[in-house]
């Protein structure tokens, strides 16, 4: 094959072909500069618009989470309040039912006034029989003597004996 030398004319054309080519690829990227530079400001704005959402974001969030707290420690002041006014209810009953069951027990098991002094004249009168008895000789030295275990007192065996047939003696001094 041999070697065909281009001519003046394919030449302009192909000349001009690329010139033109040229011209539009520099307007083209011209125009990708363009929108490069339009799309890097509006990242920046983006960034700056996506950092003012999150910090608006965090901030309500840790509003809210504020909000919550306090609530929630609001709550545990009131449960803390009534468990102690429960216990103080319950301490109080507790008392109150201790108290009465034991008056209730010193009621039922103490003697009443009536009968105390009912007891006090009942001893008194008991005192004052065992006073007589001890004044006829309740305080001698008795026994039961023999086989048939009769009732036997000690005998003051100086003193005379007494009776019509004799047959009374004075008990001994215990």
């Amino acid at each position: 094959m041999k070697a065909v030398a281009p001519q003046a004319s394919d030449m302009d054309d192909t000349t001009l072909q690329l010139g033109l080519l040229m011209e539009a690829a520099q307007a083209h990227q011209a125009v990708a500069e363009s929108n490069l530079n339009a799309l890097q400001a509006q990242v920046r704005g983006l960034d700056v618009l996506l950092r003012d959402q999150v910090q608006q974001a965090l901030i309500e969030g840790l509003w809210a989470v504020t909000q919550e707290s306090t609530r929630a420690a609001q709550s545990l002041q009131s449960l803390r309040r009534a468990a102690g006014a429960r216990a103080m209810l319950w301490t109080i009953v507790t008392t109150g039912l201790c108290a009465a069951f034991m008056l209730g027990a010193v009621q039922w098991l103490l003697p009443s006034s009536e009968e105390m002094a009912r007891l006090r004249t009942h001893r008194s009168e008991l005192a004052a029989a065992i006073a007589e008895l001890e004044r006829r000789g309740a305080g001698m030295d008795w026994q039961r003597c023999g086989a048939t275990q009769r009732l036997c007192v000690r005998i003051d065996t100086e003193a005379p004996a007494f009776g019509p047939r004799g047959d009374f003696r004075i008990v001994a001094d215990p």
